[in-house]
């Protein structure tokens, strides 16, 4: 059934309500009969110009909760309406497949809109600002979801446990960072994310086996993983400010080492200045300096400091802080010198001081907190190993997929948090870290062909946190002996330890 006018509308509704009465006329009796058996109801409209726009506003009045007694509709597309909210009672609408709301008003949505439990088609597209609503996740039947210019600045980690999705359209945001639990998302086919202000591309996006076509244009990447370049895939690159086809291999600088990839490495100017201006380039030279020696010789000798523009504009080092702080779990407090990071550039700007700046260095080794949570980090340099005294690392809700050998010399360490992370393994110097004794690593993969570090050993260690039985059963495993299996199923202590031990 197709309704275009508004006023249509309005009369088809009051006729649904006129014969609920319990004195309805026999005519208005058979129209609501007859309204309960639609299965499609169309109030978009051919209203279209040659630009797919309507040439003049239609404003319907709310749509009355009595749309619940539309009990066989399967179809209802709501979309150009300028419509502000949706009744409750749509959750009613159970053989519902398919809802477009698009290029409305809505700045929220019914919270009983997620027991639509046949929901196939969701399309929010062009209302700015809508909030979805909590236990999102709960429409595990959506394969098809449209999140086109909403005014999301995240996102939405609900989107991520959406399964069966498999075409996602998140274009037209102000998206920074895609999570590491895209991966979920094992039967997406298509992901749209253009216009938005990605630096760089998931690599659990790589990881998406059914996807086919990816739209990454208009945004500010510089390279591309090599598992994305399939020539099964179809995907667009087009219009990246910042892309590598924009730059060419500079042959001012003289040097023995050749980039890779064709990224520009920031190097020093005639008067020795390194421009930082993008995440992806200054993370590749922090790379280069802590892996080739005779790189990092060449760049130290030439570089007096460094300046950001673009996305390190006004991006400062952290300042040291000093406070006190629980030393124990029995409450005793000490003071202790602490570093907080508010950004990725930040991170990685610091990191390249702790190389570059003799200074600088020397100021940060009285450091025993790093507190890095949440940056969407996908990288720590062996940089790290500069701060001799570290004695907690906060490295949790980051896109990390691996760690550097380096950290296993940080013999001071006590507390390590990389909950939330991509990793899929972990160096085996952490066997080194002789005072640890708390590790997170909730919320990661940690499904890598290489052996996990046997943290039972460690003399102090007393909490192990994975959240997976899976990775439970992996350290419990490669556990051998009566001690240090008891050990172990001591420091795990997870929900999952009786299951553990059963098998």
């Amino acid at each position: 059934m197709r309704i275009w006018e508004e006023q249509d509308l309005n009369a088809f509704f009051r006729k649904i309500k006129n014969g609920m009465l319990p004195d309805a006329s026999p005519s208005d009796k058979e129209y609501l009969e007859k309204a309960k058996k639609i299965r499609e109801l169309d109030c978009c409209g051919p209203f279209r110009d040659s630009l797919g726009m309507f040439p003049f506003e239609r404003k319907f009045e709310p749509i009355p909760p009595e749309i619940c007694v539309l009990e066989n509709l399967e179809e209802l597309d709501l979309s150009y309406c300028h419509i502000k909210e949706l009744p409750p009672e749509i959750a009613r609408l159970k053989k519902l497949k398919s809802l477009k709301l698009r290029s409305n008003e809505f700045r929220t949505l019914p919270k009983e809109i997620v027991n639509l439990e046949n929901l196939v088609i969701l399309d929010l597209g062009r209302n700015s600002n809508i909030v979805l609503p909590e236990e999102f996740e709960k429409l595990q039947s959506l394969k098809y979801l449209n999140l086109e210019e909403i005014g999301l600045e995240e996102f939405p980690l609900a989107v991520c446990h959406l399964r069966n999705l498999k075409e996602l359209n998140i274009s037209s945001n102000k998206i920074k960072h895609i999570p590491a639990e895209i991966v979920n998302l094992q039967n997406l086919k298509t992901l749209n994310v253009s216009h938005c202000e990605l630096t760089s591309i998931h690599r659990n996006v790589g990881r998406l086996k059914k996807l086919s076509e990816l739209s990454y244009d208009r945004n500010y990447l510089l390279f591309v993983q090599k598992e994305l370049m399939d020539k099964e895939k179809r995907l667009w690159l087009d219009e990246n400010p910042r892309s590598q086809r924009k730059y060419k291999k500079p042959n001012s600088w003289k040097s023995n080492y050749d980039a890779q990839d064709h990224i520009p490495i920031p190097r020093p100017d005639k008067d020795g200045i390194i421009t930082l201006n993008h995440p992806t380039s200054a993370q590749t030279l922090l790379n280069l300096l802590t892996s080739y020696p005779r790189f990092s010789e060449q760049i130290l000798l030439h570089t007096k400091r460094t300046n950001g523009t673009e996305f390190f504009d006004g991006v400062h080092l952290p300042k040291l802080q000093h406070f006190k702080c629980c030393s124990n779990l029995f409450g005793r407090t000490k003071k202790m010198y602490s570093l907080k990071f508010t950004s990725e550039e930040q991170a990685i700007r610091f990191q390249i001081e702790l190389v570059l700046n003799e200074s600088y260095k020397k100021q940060m080794v009285p450091v025993q907190i790093l507190d890095m949570e949440g940056l969407y980090l996908q990288e720590l340099s062996p940089a790290i190993v500069h701060l001799p005294n570290l004695e907690r690392i906060f490295l949790q809700d980051n896109q990390l997929y691996k760690l550097p050998d380096e950290i296993g010399s940080l013999e001071k360490l006590t507390i390590l948090n990389l909950a939330n992370n991509a990793l899929e393994t972990l160096p085996q110097s952490l066997e080194n870290l002789v005072e640890l004794r708390s590790i997170i690593l909730d919320g990661n993969p940690l499904d890598g062909p290489r052996p996990l570090p046997h943290f039972e050993n460690l003399p102090e260690m007393e909490i192990i946190s994975t959240g997976c039985k899976e990775t439970d059963i992996r350290f419990l495993e490669q556990c051998h002996g009566v001690a240090p299996q008891t050990r172990l199923y001591t420091l795990l202590g997870s929900k999952f330890l009786e299951e553990v031990q059963a098998q």
